[in-house]
């Protein structure tokens, strides 16, 4: 079970880092 949330932790991370580059490409 932790291991799951873990890795579904990493994957925001993931996804907030791309929004993060995509807002500051076409922000």
């Amino acid at each position: 079970i932790y291991q799951n949330l873990e890795s579904s932790l990493d994957k925001c991370q993931d996804v907030a880092d791309i929004f993060e580059d995509i807002a500051l490409k076409y922000g």
